[in-house]
């Protein structure tokens, strides 16, 4: 679907039209009502807040929708250095998001991805306000931008917002609140490391704040570093060979081929591999046949488990009241990131790469066997680690005014431009016209000026250095993300009806995005082996909006209603690259005594196609697949695809609802529980696994499945398409305790999630597939445990804070690679804690571990990653750490 008519514009515009009328249709009737009241006599309007997912300010913090909050005090006490290790424990947070955790297949991205769905599908806002996109023509948010030491608080709204903020808020919204006053100096400073000496954590900063009568302003500056942990540093991750360790016989799925001493696949002979004890490669008898019981390489001696990120930035805001009801604000911050990632020596397979089939002539002259090889693969370990140095800035501007007139009405205004900028160095590849040239015949080659033979064949250490600076390259890849931003909203009390006030809030957004991706001119050529080939990505847009929203109180302290209200919102979008959109929203909201209330919304959201998957180039990538064609004697468990744009995809539309109930049968304690329900359409699928799967099958997509004359997979050609569909439902409880008559205070927190359903259909034509309760790293969306339930308390006595934590996630299926056996992945309990004490009012001082317990987290047959699904658990084992913080 490309443009959508001019009808369906008229359409969503008069809906939009529909809401502002029946808002002065509510004033009509509300001063028909109350004619006959003295305006000096209306009662004075209670001091009203914004809470996330309205822009209505009321008086009741909880609205008709589900929110968690994570205060300042939870943020401390939880220890986190980072916002995305505080998203990841949040019970709603399931799935295949990125982190930290994650070195292979992460640019140094922290995602959330709220009820398993994509990142894209869950809005990241800052004090209400959008955040650009990873700078590598992404579509989310790096979370690793934010900083955390100017936080005051977290709120998720788990509901679909997209009435109210727009496109992506189909999953939730995440608003970061910033600290908006500081008195003095502040300077928290904390150090931890892990039990085993690695992940060492520094995290420095300091913040300033001052105001008058009329002007405000903090300031505050961070550093942050942390190192990383190996693969061979810990148990569940230091082999590939899974079957040694966990009893699990995956043959050769996680280890490689291509081996330092080479695999050859000679004609007439089989595989073959070099025996150093038998020679150095220069005579056939120094070779013996390939075992791939013993021969395989264990990549995972080399490779970092978790990403070492070292981070500084600025933070800055502002305000100065220009008159009693008129005031400017200001928002500043600048972000450096860092972050060194190694992935092992690189795997050449001369007939399966990104440039092209190879093959090692039988007149080069260090081929022994006299014969053409088209099949050699051989570990590059001269060449040292495929090294990745990444760097990234990260600049954020806002500016505005603000005012009120009237009882209660108020306004803003503001621009807000944003950009993120990455630069990756990467080294350790190599240039495949050369290596091409460097394994034909040797007189070729002695033909080309500066061509030098490379020798495959005579292992470690045979390849010189002069091959190598003749071979291998080093590229640098830049990417930028950049967002402009006008907004105008305006919100009060239309009229004063029997049952409250009927609130209304409006607004009209502007906005421009661009994107683009640069490679290395080697690779926007096709022409690296160990890099990911791809073109340049560039796009642009931009949309108009707007959006109306409004309050109905329908009772209040009657018989039978101690609460009645109703809320309606809709927003009407016009995109410059493929059409419009309407997205409507309805809450319900009624408490028959006060004790107890009932809630419900239901909304209409939409996800906007992502710049990457409207404008990208082609790109080359590698994912692991399973090939149900695959001839004998295959044993690449890592295919190359070739993925782009495509510039007539529509957005994926969705109906989101959520209904509960809240109880507080006494004073300090509540109870809630929602159930909530995702009816995805249109879902944007770039699936490689299906693809194959469904050729396997039926023969669909033969012009995509590229396969040699024996039956070999060569490429798999995979573009985005509007076709999937995806229902997502389950409950959300909470139960909060707090007893102020226990020493100082204690409280108890418990907030979980049971996801019961979790569907998706690759196309309108197949089965849905049952995801809920499972893990699938390859064509699913991660990890989908059952159960997610975390646990917080704190005790309070005089000077001293005792707090702690648990985390625990329920067990869940997967299916073991090739074998297709289900499997179980173990449940995970961790416990945390934490004891502070205050010296003085101004200076405090605490000590905490984290994962007590030292568990390691549960092994995964299909994690591509160490062994363990990197989005869900960690491998950290028990981590200390001290935390000071001193304000003067």
């Amino acid at each position: 679907m490309g443009i959508l008519t001019d009808s369906k514009a008229v359409r969503g515009l008069a809906r939009l039209s529909a809401l502002v009328a029946m808002a002065f249709s509510f004033t009509a009737v509300s001063f028909a009502q109350d004619n006959d009241k003295d305006p000096e006599k209306i009662e004075p309007v209670e001091e009203r807040i914004t809470v996330t997912g309205t822009r209505i300010k009321r008086t009741d913090a909880e609205t008709a929708a589900p929110i968690d909050v994570v205060t300042r005090e939870e943020i401390e006490k939880s220890g986190a250095t980072s916002i995305d290790r505080i998203l990841q424990e949040l019970p709603s947070v399931t799935g295949g998001a990125l982190n930290t955790n994650i070195s292979n297949g992460n640019d140094d991205r922290s995602t959330i991805t709220i009820r398993g769905l994509d990142s894209s599908n869950t809005l990241v806002l800052l004090n209400g306000r959008r955040l650009v996109n990873h700078g590598r023509a992404s579509a989310s948010v790096d979370l690793n931008t934010i900083p955390l030491q100017a936080v005051e608080r977290i709120e998720v709204l788990k509901d679909g917002g997209s009435a109210i903020y727009g496109s992506d808020a189909v999953a939730g919204v995440v608003n970061i609140i910033t600290r908006d006053h500081v008195d003095g100096f502040e300077t928290p400073l904390y150090y931890g490391q892990t039990s085993r000496g690695d992940l060492e954590t520094q995290n420095y900063s300091v913040l300033f704040g001052t105001s008058t009568d009329r002007a405000r302003i903090m300031v505050s500056a961070n550093y942050y570093e942390k190192t990383g942990i190996f693969s061979r540093d810990r148990s569940i991750s230091n082999d590939a060979d899974t079957s040694q360790t966990f009893g699990i016989d995956l043959g050769y799925f996680n280890r490689s081929s291509a081996t330092p001493t080479g695999y050859f696949n000679v004609p007439g002979l089989g595989v073959m591999t070099l025996d150093p004890a038998l020679g150095d490669g220069s005579d056939a008898s120094h070779f013996r046949a390939f075992d791939n019981t013993v021969d395989r390489y264990n990549f995972r001696e080399e490779t970092p488990a978790t990403l070492p990120q070292e981070r500084s930035n600025i933070f800055m805001t502002g305000s100065y009241d220009w008159k009693d009801n008129i005031s400017f604000f200001a928002e500043a911050w600048y972000m450096k990131i860092k972050t060194d990632n190694g992935l092992a020596p690189n795997p050449l397979f001369t007939a399966f790469n990104g440039f092209g089939p190879i093959t090692v002539s039988a007149d080069n002259q260090y081929n022994p066997f006299g014969v053409d090889i088209p099949d050699v693969r051989r570990r590059m370990i001269e060449t040292g680690l495929r090294s990745a140095e990444r760097e990234g800035d990260n600049y954020r501007v806002v500016g505005g005014v603000e005012g009120s007139f009237g009882t209660d009405w108020s306004w803003d205004a503001y621009f807000l431009w944003h950009e993120d900028t990455r630069r990756n160095f990467q080294a350790g590849a190599l240039i495949g016209p050369r290596v091409e040239l460097a394994l034909g015949p040797a007189d070729q080659c002695l033909a080309s000026p500066g061509c030098v033979q490379l020798n495959l064949f005579g292992g470690p250490g045979s390849i010189t250095e002069e091959m190598l600076d003749y071979v291998s390259t080093t590229g640098l890849f830049t990417g930028r993300s950049n967002m402009k931003q006008l907004a105008f909203n305006i919100a009060g009390t239309l009229a004063f009806l029997p049952a409250g006030g009927l609130g209304f809030a409006a607004g009209v957004e502007y906005r421009e995005e661009f994107g683009e991706d640069n490679p290395d001119s080697l690779v926007s050529l096709g022409e690296t082996i160990g890099f990911t080939n791809f073109e340049r990505t560039f796009g642009d847009r931009d949309l108009k909006e707007a959006y109306a929203e409004l309050y109905v109180p329908i009772a209040n302290s009657v018989p039978g209603a101690q609460l009645l209200e109703m809320t309606f919102a809709g927003r009407y979008s016009d995109y410059s690259d493929f059409g419009d959109n309407f997205a409507p929203k309805f809450g319900f909201k009624y408490k028959p005594i006060e004790q107890v209330a009932l809630r419900a919304t239901y909304s209409e959201t939409f996800k906007a196609p992502t710049l990457n998957q409207l404008f990208s180039g082609n790109s080359q990538g590698f994912p692991t697949l399973v090939d149900p064609l695959a001839p004998a004697g295959e044993t690449r468990t890592q295919f190359l695809t070739v993925e782009g744009s495509n510039p007539d995809l529509s957005p994926e539309s969705s109906e989101v609802t959520t209904v509960g109930l809240v109880v507080e049968p006494v004073e300090n304690l509540s109870f809630t529980i929602d159930r909530f329900v995702i009816d995805q359409e249109d879902v944007v699928k770039a699936n490689a696994q299906y693809i194959l799967d469904e050729n396997a099958n039926s023969g669909a997509f033969a012009e995509r499945v590229i396969r040699d004359a024996d039956g070999f997979l060569q490429l798999l050609i995979s573009t985005p398409i509007n076709v999937g569909r995806v229902e997502v439902s389950g409950w959300d409880f909470n139960i909060n305790y707090r007893m102020p008559d226990v020493l100082d205070g204690l409280s108890v927190t418990l907030n979980g999630t049971y996801m019961d359903k979790w569907d998706e259909q690759a196309t309108p034509d197949t089965a849905f597939i049952e995801r809920a309760g499972t893990f699938d790293g390859n064509d699913g969306p991660g990890s989908v445990p059952d159960y997610k339930i975390n646990m917080l308390w704190s005790l309070n006595s005089g000077k001293l804070n005792v707090s702690g934590g648990m985390n625990y996630i329920s067990t869940y299926e997967e299916v073991e690679p090739f074998s297709g056996n289900i499997r179980e992945i173990d449940s995970w309990l961790t416990v945390d804690v934490q004891a502070g004490y205050a010296i003085n009012p101004d200076f405090r001082i605490s000590v905490g571990i984290d994962n007590i317990l030292d568990e390691e987290p549960p092994f995964s047959a299909q994690a591509f990653n160490d062994n363990f699904d990197g989005s869900t658990h960690n491998l950290y084992g028990t981590f200390f750490y001290t935390q000071i913080t001193n304000r003067f």
